[in-house]
């Protein structure tokens, strides 16, 4: 621990009335923490490794930190478009988002309603001013309860996309209140805001808790990173209980985050034995929870290295059905395995039926009773061993956190990905896994986020412009951006944008569809004026998307 003289010293430093403006900033810790590592310590690990060979250096390596207009730009075309088509047009994110692109003929389509048959016609023989002055059909997007709309960054890092979604969801909660109150939101929709809360400011009061225990959700493989993360949304919803006069004793208490650090289960085998021996054996139902429990250690070894390209849920379900199949098809008063490895289970009839329930449901349930026994395996402190428990307990918990973001489906995705090589450890899961889009780590970070979005939701990205253009990637383009989730907004941004970063960049928005491209009109490019393209980026890119569209324009 540093001297007293040195801690006082540093103080004196941070508090310097030079400094006072920028600790109102949300973005200023993350922004410091971009320089936590310096940039000696990258090139030595460059110099070493061509590839990271770990995921510390994968993280080192990639810790730059998002510009502001291109997380505006990014979360604007993703979370305010969506709130945008749910109210039609009728929200005053369309005045403060300085982003958001809207066409000056938008029409909105009524629920059920289709665009007229002659919207797919041939328009190449049309210029680009008239081209914006034809109307453009907006499919119908239902209002949606504001508690249910959940944003995921899966390469958090400081969560500088969550601190200014933060301030969208504000809105939107306020926006929803009033929609409800007037009697424009049917009961149908499923939206209960005004029911739940007596009036509007007890709403706003508890909007920032809700912001950060329902909507905002971030994964990251770096703990300090997750740790600032955390800290940076607390501190973005004191200043809003600040900003509305709520006194430090009556704020709501956050109970939960949703932002988590990718790693393994906790390592110590002699402790799961125990816990698994203590707590989850006996009857077959405990048994039950018990393989799972072990699977789930033996699935996530690789979190710490993979992160959110894990998809452990996959893990997770196949384990669910096999199991639900394996308690539905059992001999009764006979002995079954559940799985290949494990204890025997003797049947009895403990009332867990499961004939009625999705697998969802099963493994809701299974994990809270997983969270129930960890809780009592930490408090049991016998033999002086109450520590370890503790953490182990605890580093369970958070593991099991990761799988639940995991296993959620979102509205909007966000996200600011690693470039380049994968860690050593994670390529051969990389390799197996993502067989598509395994030459570059963000290019299988766009098709893991893509695989955990609802059809509809919408997705933000910034990336290396290289998967636009190069023969490479032209699965990624043609089977993801093409049939999955088409682009609605496309930023050339050029070099400089990730402050020393050697990378050519480009932010983009796409749409998750069913069916391909045919949900979607049009597309709109944004280049910088002062970009020379030399690598033909927005030609390249508009072609490959043109190619197979049986003549629709782009």
């Amino acid at each position: 621990f540093p001297r007293e003289s040195a801690l006082l010293a540093l103080l004196d430093l941070i508090n310097h009335a030079d400094l006072e403006s920028l600790w109102a900033e949300d973005e200023t810790i993350g922004w410091i923490y971009q320089y936590f590592n310096s940039k000696e310590e990258r090139k030595k690990m460059r110099d070493e490794s061509a590839a990271p060979r770990n995921s510390r250096e994968l993280a080192v390596r990639n810790q730059f930190f998002t510009p502001r207009y291109v997380v505006e730009f990014l979360t604007d075309n993703t979370l305010g478009r969506i709130w945008y088509e749910m109210t039609k047009g009728e929200t005053s994110l369309k005045d403060t988002c300085r982003y958001l692109v809207r066409r000056p003929t938008e029409v909105f389509l009524a629920n059920g309603e289709l665009p007229p048959d002659d919207q797919g016609q041939m328009t190449n023989d049309l210029s680009q001013e008239d081209l914006l002055k034809q109307s453009v059909y907006i499919p119908h997007r239902p209002l949606k309860d504001p508690r249910d709309i959940r944003m995921l960054d899966p390469a958090c890092g400081s969560m500088h996309f969550g601190l200014y979604a933060f301030d969208l969801f504000e809105t939107i909660y306020a926006e929803a209140w009033d929609l409800q109150a007037a009697g424009q939101w049917l009961a149908t929709d499923h939206c209960q805001l005004t029911t739940d809360y007596e009036t509007k400011d007890a709403l706003l009061r508890d909007v920032p808790r809700l912001i950060i225990e329902r909507n905002i959700h971030g994964i990251d493989i770096d703990p300090r990173a997750v740790q600032i993360a955390g800290l940076s949304l607390w501190l973005r919803a004191q200043r809003s209980w600040q900003a509305q006069g709520v006194k430090p004793q009556h704020r709501p208490q956050v109970q939960r985050s949703n932002v988590v650090c990718a790693e393994p289960m906790p390592g110590e085998e002699s402790l799961l034995q125990e816990f698994l021996e203590k707590h989850l054996s006996g009857d077959p139902e405990r048994q039950l929870l018990g393989q799972l429990v072990r699977r789930v250690f033996d699935s996530m070894k690789l979190a710490g290295e993979a992160g959110s390209l894990l998809k452990i849920e996959e893990e997770i379900a196949a384990s669910v059905a096999e199991a639900k199949k394996a308690w539905l098809a059992r001999p009764e008063k006979k002995q079954r395995l559940l799985f290949d490895a494990g204890p025997k289970l003797v049947q009895q009839d403990l009332g867990l039926n499961v004939a009625g329930i999705t697998d969802e449901a099963f493994w809701a349930e299974a994990e809270d009773k997983i969270y129930a026994s960890l809780r009592a395996y930490a408090e049991h402190a016998e033999n002086g061993g109450g520590y370890q428990r503790r953490l182990f307990a605890d580093d369970a918990a958070r593991g099991f956190a990761f799988v639940d973001l995991c296993g959620k489906t979102y509205e909007v995705l966000l996200m600011n990905p690693p470039f380049g090589d994968v860690s050593t450890p994670s390529k051969p899961h990389v390799d197996r896994v993502y067989t598509r889009t395994r030459n570059d780590i963000y290019a299988a970070f766009v098709e893991r986020g893509l695989g955990l979005l609802r059809p509809g939701a919408k997705f933000g990205a910034i990336t290396s412009r290289t998967g636009f253009f190069l023969s490479s990637f032209q699965k990624w383009r043609e089977e993801l951006l093409l049939h999955d989730a088409p682009p609605t907004a496309f930023a050339d941004l050029g070099h400089g944008v990730l402050d020393t970063a050697m990378v050519e960049t480009t932010a983009y928005c796409l749409t998750k569809v069913c069916g391909g491209l045919s949900a979607i009109s049009d597309c709109v490019f944004f280049r910088l004026l002062d970009h020379d393209d030399k690598g033909g980026c927005l030609v390249n890119m508009i072609s490959a998307l043109r190619q197979g569209q049986s003549g629709r324009p782009i």
